[in-house]
Parts: structure tokens; sequence; C-alpha cells
């Protein structure tokens, strides 16, 4: 065989690779980084911020995406009195209607599958609760 029939036979071998790869994908429902589809946000009982006078701020680790931000938003907000957002950068901010426990907000992020790089606890200003 000639060097460009070998090239050529490559090129061929590569293209239908692809073609197959990208076929699958699009067939699959999962996403860039394998969550299932796309992950809807639970939704939030009580969304008056000014009943919940505690805030937590979190680095979030192994996001790739915004549907893992979600998975990481909807597990904290199965928390009673948690309302929490999750940006893909890994920002979290986590309002709470008690003081909050950052050993039970780590945990939740730890069993949705991601980790927890920085947990700070800050109170807000001006609410009702505040002495």
């Amino acid at each position: 065989m000639k060097p460009v029939d070998i090239l050529v036979v490559l090129l061929v071998a590569g293209a239908l690779a692809l073609a197959f790869h990208f076929a699958r994908s699009r067939k699959s429902k999962s996403t860039c980084c394998g969550c299932p589809g796309k992950v809807e946000r639970a939704p939030v009982a009580d969304r008056t911020r000014s009943h919940y006078p505690y805030e937590l701020s979190a680095e979030i680790t192994g996001l790739t995406c915004e549907n893992c931000a979600r998975e990481v938003e909807n597990a904290l907000n199965t928390l009673p009195g948690v309302w929490a957002s999750v940006k893909a950068s890994g920002r979290a901010r986590i309002l709470c209607k008690t003081e909050p426990s950052e050993e039970e907000i780590k945990s939740r992020v730890l069993r949705a599958g991601f980790g927890v790089k920085r947990c700070a606890a800050v109170r807000r200003r001006g609410t009702a609760q505040e002495e």
C-alpha cells in the first residue's frame, strides 16, 4: 500500500469514529458530564428573603456544568428551612431560617457527589430576628 492510501484509510476511519460518537451522544439523554439530561430546579416553598436571617457562602468542587450546579442546589433545598443558589463556577449562597449546620450542608453536598472547598457562615443584616 502506498502512504497516500494509508492516509485515506486513516482519515475515513477517523471520520466514521467521530460520526459514531456524535450520533451516540445525541441519542443519549445525558449531558456533557454524565448528568441524566436536563436537571430541573426543585421548587423552594418559601422564597421570601427576609425569612432567612442566616447566610452561608460556600465553594463547591467538582462541578462541570449548570446541571451539576442544579444537582447540588436541589440536594441543599431538600433541607428544611434552606434556600440555596449554586452556580456552575462553584459559588454557592445558602440562606437558612435557623442557624445553619455547616456539617449538614457539607454532608448533603458530598452525598450529591461533589466536594466543598470552603464553607463560611455569615449572619445577614436587616432582618427581624437580628438583635
